[in-house]
């Protein structure tokens, strides 16, 4: 979903990976770029709605959160309330709550003051 990390640093390239059952095999479809560089960031889907969350700036983990609805007409990722946590690497899940669809976010690590890695 996220291009992420590559030997040129963070990238912010976006895109989907689709099975073509007609071809039998997969499809790569370009989305809008990230509003910023991330890698190792969480990725869920409710409906048609994508949601990045946290990730790596290749500085400091990050609390951003992103989400693209793939059916509307002008793809544009919009920026949601952060997390209350700067995290990478988590994963995350989308499931209903019982009432309604809910993105969960569990795990993944973070930096404090003095820079060192620390697990969540």
């Amino acid at each position: 979903m996220c291009r992420g990390e590559t030997a040129e640093g963070v990238s912010n390239e976006a895109f989907i990976m689709q099975w073509d059952p007609s071809k039998q095999t997969v499809v790569f479809k370009s989305l809008p770029a990230l509003p910023e560089p991330l890698a190792n960031a969480g990725i869920g889907a409710i409906g048609n709605t994508v949601y990045v969350l946290g990730g790596s700036t290749g500085k400091e983990a990050s609390s951003k959160v992103f989400s693209l609805n793939l059916k509307n007409s002008s793809l544009q990722w919009e920026s949601l309330p952060e997390l209350p946590v700067a995290v990478s690497h988590a994963a995350v899940a989308a499931q209903s709550n019982g009432e309604h669809p809910c993105i969960f976010v569990m795990g993944g690590r973070s930096t404090d003051t003095s820079g060192s890695k620390y697990f969540i």
